[in-house]
Order: C-alpha cells, then sequence, then structure tokens
C-alpha cells in the first residue's frame, strides 16, 4: 500500500474544516497538524470559543499551533520543535494571516491554496462580494501554488460555476468550497503524480484587488436610495442632481467605486446587487431621518421593478425588527418638508 501524503491545514472557517474533513476520510492522506487562530471570548458572558477547525481538529485529536496576533518566531519554534512538523503539503483555505517564507518553505513538496474565484480574477479576501457587486455571471475556484505574492500563484486546478441570480456572499462561497470538496482530493493527488501541472497565472490580475471589507464599504447615501426610489417624472427632473451626486462621490468604499463606474440608470441594479453582496455581513445601510433622530436602516432585500425603479423590500431600522418597508416607510421624514 502507498505512503499517505501528510498535509498540514492553516484556516479558521467552517469552510476549511470541510475541506479537512474530506482530506481525513481519504486513505491516501493525513493531516498531520493543523494551524489557526486562537480561541476568542464571544458574548456577553465572553466565553472562550474554538472557530470550526479548531473545534474538528480537537475532536479528531490533531495537533493545533494557534496563532495570537501573526505568525512569529515562537510559533515557528513551536511547529520545528514537532517530530512530525514536516509535511508534504501546506494547505491554507480561508485563513487570512501573513504566511512568511519559512512556513511557504517548510513542506517538503509545496503550500497550495484554495481560493474562491477564476484566478487571475479577484485576487484578495473577498472576492464573493466583488464578484456579486459587480454583477459576474461566471466564476470558478482555484487550487494554486502559494507564493509570497497575493494570490498570484501557479495554478494548478481549477472548476468553474455559474453564479445563481439570488445569491448572497454566503451562498457564495458555500458553492464555491462545495465544488472545491468535490475534485480537493483528486486534484492533490494528480499533481502529487505529475499529472497535473502547475500554470504560471499573468503578473496583473484583470480586476482590482478584492480587498477585505469593512462596515462602511456597504453605507449607501439616503439621498441616492430616495432619488432611486422617486417616480419617472421626478427622476427626469432629477438627473443632473443625480449627476452631481456621482460626480461628489469620493470612492473611498466599494459601493461608492461601483456606484461611480456605472451609468445612474444602473444604479437600480447595483444597489440590489449589493444588497446580496453584503450578506451576511456587513449588510447594505443607509441612515435615514426620523422623528426621533437620524436612525440606521439596514436594506436586507431590494429589487429593481419593471420601471426601471428601485424597491425597498426587507429593512430593519435601528432598534427594530426586520419589517417590509411599505411597514416602516411613514416613520422616515421627508427632507424637503423639513
Amino acid at each position: 500500500m502507498p505512503s499517505t501524503l501528510k498535509i498540514a491545514i492553516a484556516g479558521s472557517t467552517v469552510h476549511t474544516k470541510n475541506s479537512a474533513r474530506v482530506l481525513a476520510n481519504h486513505l491516501e492522506f493525513e493531516i498531520s497538524w493543523v494551524l489557526t487562530p486562537e480561541p476568542k471570548k464571544v458574548g456577553r458572558q465572553q466565553k472562550l470559543t474554538f472557530n470550526p477547525l479548531h473545534e474538528w481538529a480537537h475532536s479528531q485529536q490533531v495537533p493545533c499551533f494557534l496563532v495570537k496576533d501573526k505568525i512569529d518566531h515562537q510559533l515557528q519554534e513551536e511547529i520545528t520543535n514537532q517530530p512530525d512538523y514536516l509535511p508534504d503539503y501546506l494547505l491554507v483555505i480561508d485563513f487570512g494571516y501573513f504566511i512568511p517564507n519559512w512556513l511557504l518553505n517548510l513542506p517538503k513538496k509545496a503550500p497550495l491554496n484554495l481560493h474562491p474565484s477564476a484566478l487571475p480574477s479577484w485576487r484578495g479576501s473577498s472576492p464573493g462580494q466583488f464578484i456579486l457587486l459587480n454583477g459576474t455571471k461566471k466564476s470558478a475556484v482555484s487550487l494554486i501554488q502559494l507564493t509570497d505574492k497575493l494570490d498570484s500563484g501557479p495554478i494548478i486546478q481549477q472548476a468553474e460555476f455559474e453564479i445563481g441570480h439570488s445569491w448572497n456572499a454566503d451562498d457564495y462561497y458555500q458553492h464555491s468550497f462545495s465544488i472545491a470538496n468535490e475534485f480537493l482530493t483528486n486534484w492533490i493527488l494528480a499533481f502529487d503524480h505529475k499529472k497535473l501541472t502547475a500554470k504560471p497565472q499573468p503578473t496583473r490580475s484583470p480586476t482590482v484587488e478584492a480587498r477585505k471589507i469593512n462596515k462602511n464599504d456597504a453605507r449607501v447615501d439616503w439621498k441616492i436610495l430616495q432619488f432611486l426610489m422617486e417616480n419617472e417624472e421626478k427622476q427626469k427632473n432629477s438627473q443632473q442632481k443625480a449627476e452631481q451626486v456621482q460626480a461628489s462621490l469620493e470612492t473611498k468604499t466599494i459601493l461608492d467605486q461601483q456606484l461611480k463606474k456605472e451609468v445612474v440608470s444602473n444604479w437600480p441594479d447595483v444597489i440590489e446587487r449589493a444588497s446580496r453582496a453584503f450578506q451576511p455581513w456587513p449588510i447594505l445601510w443607509t441612515e435615514v431621518p426620523t422623528v426621533r433622530g437620524k436612525k440606521r436602516m439596514q436594506i436586507l432585500s431590494c429589487a429593481e421593478n419593471e420601471n426601471k425603479r428601485l424597491e425597498l423590500k426587507k429593512v430593519r431600522i435601528e432598534g427594530q425588527t426586520i419589517k417590509s418597508w411599505q411597514e416602516v416607510k411613514n416613520q422616515v421624514k421627508n427632507p424637503k418638508k423639513d
């Protein structure tokens, strides 16, 4: 019987855990150890909580090396001082930490990475959100060799898929990694047996970096939403105003950048895409004027109607439960009457 391939896995999420489980259940692989963030205190009671990969590794008695703030020299000593520390492959999935050169050079054969985009497009930590916001119809999940340049290593294999028209970011990632797990063992074995050859990526990506999302990236100005919900006649009278708003966008946030590059007539569609791209976090939001002052309002669903106008569907005003826009719209003051 051929010897098993030893795999070390770096990551933290349920996606990393699922891939680890797929490999662990295959006779030709052995999980040597995992590298994952240390437990965090969560909630009002500050309960110490393991991430999904750590929890799985603990249940399987797989050795764990824990990252506090970064992968430092102390962690290097902990890993390299173990008798069986040297894996054949290091597999990085949903990790979020800078990988130093000593760790890239650690495995006997290669460091690998599963990335949920059709590389070289959408390098970075948030490809799914950028892909949905841009209205892309097809994507892929990629297995690459990891290098010290962001998601730029040689591509071993990719699996393409079509993007569901109603997907949010969570749907995108679940589908991407589910597809990857169907092929993961075969891809690594084929690469190990030299039946797959890693092919270099272009130096430049055709897309911007899919950087880490922050809360302000999902903010949209209430005046923009008002304009997009107005009837056709009012919109005609306000077209110049909309163009002025577009010109004044500072493009510091991801959503503003998207609005800036799209024609105003496409904005209802952009906002609908944003409502999906920013779920389950940080959720598309705005600030609305109410009789109790300005309140943050999350937009959980919206749509472009047959007249090309924006319709808000499900919203949540700060301090309230989720309701339809029709239920709460009378709480929002019309600034023209103030």
